[in-house]
């Protein structure tokens, strides 16, 4: 519908704003100030849950809107530009199924090492031992079934050492 929608934009000198279009009429419902970089890519999310509307720009653990409204309760996903011109890439949309965290720290269930390895003086995830391997050809594989459908996102926590020159993922 095209005089009834949410709109998360960014702006050149206004920064990130939110706006609900509602019978035809713009409302500013929040926004960020910040410089936005001409020729730059950015990532923007707009996550609607009930009536909590959060807009995220880069940095997609932190919400820099946040806002409540309950005028629109359903409709389509769109991309729009206004007078300039703009390139999108990887529109994503999904039904916001929250799954819970599946964290495998080693020693557990999951959780393989080949070759040597010892234990290191780093602290590692969650304050748990960490571990290291000098010895070639050493491996180490965390592998764990997915409960249920859904994005999981996947990190390795990787402790700082003045000697490590790469680790592969």
């Amino acid at each position: 519908d095209a005089n009834n929608y949410y709109l998360l934009r960014i702006h050149g000198t206004s920064g990130l704003q939110l706006y609900r279009k509602s019978s035809g009429t713009f409302t500013l419902l929040g926004s960020y100030g910040i410089a936005m970089d001409v020729n730059t890519w950015h990532t923007l999310k707009l996550e609607v849950n009930g009536s909590t509307l959060k807009g995220y720009l880069d940095d997609m653990t932190t919400a820099k809107i946040s806002t409540a409204d309950t005028t629109i309760a359903q409709g389509s996903v769109g991309m729009r530009t206004y007078g300039q011109s703009a390139s999108f890439d990887t529109i994503v949309v999904d039904d916001g199924t929250n799954v819970a965290p599946i964290i495998i720290t080693n020693g557990d269930a999951g959780y393989i090492e080949t070759g040597t390895w010892l234990n290191s003086s780093l602290t590692g995830y969650n304050g748990t031992a960490s571990r290291y391997s000098t010895a070639a050809n050493s491996t180490a594989t965390w592998s764990q079934y997915a409960p249920a459908t859904g994005n999981y996102n996947v990190y390795a926590w990787y402790p700082s050492s003045n000697n490590t020159t790469s680790a592969d993922y």
